[in-house]
């Protein structure tokens, strides 16, 4: 039983987590690639980093899981890259080259709120 006084939020988070949704895993991937390239040089390699991010988030309060997979989706798709890039398609459709000029973008934005889904998804990648 919880404590008077104690936020349900803050109690216990579920230890396992239903994996990303593919379109989310492929986004996630293609961002560690822009921000960490040469960890890609090895396909298994990839694979493995892509994974444990994927660990990663499904260890968080579900509230920032969602949030995440918010900016996920947001990023991925054609109006992330709308508001990025000017061009509307998927981040997938891109080049590397460009997926990695469409993530300096979002990074550098003038957009509060797409600066923040950036570096928050940055910090992620570059400490798993």
């Amino acid at each position: 039983m919880d404590a008077p006084g104690r936020r349900k939020y803050l109690s216990g988070v579920p230890q396992t987590a239903p994996p990303l949704p593919l379109a989310l895993r492929t986004t996630l991937g293609l961002l560690a690639r822009a921000v960490v390239p040469h960890a890609f040089d090895d396909p298994a390699r990839g694979a493995r980093l892509v994974q444990r991010l994927e660990t990663e988030l499904g260890t968080l309060h579900p509230r920032k899981q969602r949030d995440l997979h918010n900016g996920l989706a947001l990023i991925g798709s054609w109006v992330g890259a709308l508001l990025a890039w000017h061009a509307p398609k998927p981040l997938r459709l891109h080049s590397p080259e460009a997926q990695a000029r469409i993530l300096h973008r979002w990074l550098h934005s003038r957009i509060p709120l797409l600066r923040a889904v950036a570096n928050a998804l940055r910090r992620i990648i570059l400490f798993a």
